[in-house]
């Protein structure tokens, strides 16, 4: 790790209790390396900044790599790494929570879809304040409807929790019509 950080300008992230997040030019560690042009991307989140982010846009439009680059960064400065960012000031985080991506198995017993429900229902009962959570295209395994009905009546229950609301990055690829979401201050 200590190579990878020095060959790649990795640098040490500041850690902090105020659950802030602060992360200028985030990379992914692997993809970076795998396309030819790839765009870094902020994150804040926490302070001044709304606890919950919506992030929407068309199929392959880079929303999952986000999710999933966001919880490496967390991830390996939490484990004591070097991270692959500008700047960053990460909350120390009691768990991370993730609806990645569900796959179908026969020895698992369950569709895709209660597979994401299941997840979902986890980060729902077990997230503190001090969470993290990272929700992509939750819903998906459903009708159109009944995906948007959830995931915006999950969405509310995180925001009831007010000022113990944890850290909710979502993607999805519904409509965005902002109406139909619970009030969200949208970055």
């Amino acid at each position: 790790m200590a190579l990878t950080a020095s060959q790649n300008d990795y640098i040490r992230p500041s850690l902090n209790t105020d659950n802030i997040f602060e992360i200028k030019d985030g990379k992914h560690p692997l993809n970076e390396h795998l396309v030819s042009q790839f765009q870094t991307n902020d994150f804040y989140s926490g302070g001044q900044y709304s606890h919950m982010k919506i992030i929407t846009g068309p199929n392959g439009s880079g929303k999952s790599m986000y999710l999933k680059q966001l919880a490496l960064i967390v991830y390996l400065a939490h484990v004591g790494s070097y991270v692959p960012v500008k700047s960053a000031n990460i909350a120390l985080v009691h768990s991370i929570h993730s609806r990645i991506q569900a796959t179908e198995s026969v020895s698992v017993r369950l569709s895709a879809f209660m597979i994401d429900v299941t997840q979902v229902s986890q980060a729902l009962n077990n997230a503190t304040l001090s969470s993290l959570i990272l929700m992509d295209e939750f819903g998906k395994g459903t009708t159109e409807k009944d995906g948007l009905s959830i995931l915006v009546g999950t969405l509310r229950n995180f925001l009831k929790r007010k000022e113990d609301c944890p850290h909710v990055i979502v993607s999805h690829t519904f409509p965005t019509n902002h109406q139909i979401y619970p009030k969200i201050p949208f970055t």
